[in-house]
């Protein structure tokens, strides 16, 4: 085993084009108050990412789709619930979104 280690230290090329610091607090408080007061209906888009894993599942059983293309095919419309529910902090074993 070699003990020849170089560090690099990469360029920080992404700072350089965005800048550094923070977010002003205004901004946040702008964001939050947003979120808190929504008047968006996320329900429906909710039930139509059930209704695609429903789809989904049912090509699985059919045998229509398997192995990675089944994994792929179901990970977006869970991924999409589980993001989406986090950010309005709606806890994951909650589902009285389902139809």
């Amino acid at each position: 085993m070699s003990n020849n280690s170089k560090l690099v230290k990469p360029n920080n090329t992404l700072k350089k084009k965005v800048g550094h610091g923070g977010f002003k607090e205004s901004d946040l408080m702008k964001a939050q108050s947003m979120i808190e007061n929504n008047k968006i209906d996320f329900k429906p888009i909710a039930e139509d990412f059930v209704k695609d894993i429903g789809e989904i599942l049912d090509q699985i059983s059919s045998g229509t789709i398997e192995g990675k293309d089944a994994l792929g095919s179901v990970m977006y419309p869970i991924m999409q619930l589980r993001a989406q529910g986090a950010l309005f902090l709606v806890s994951s074993d909650k589902h009285d979104f389902l139809p």
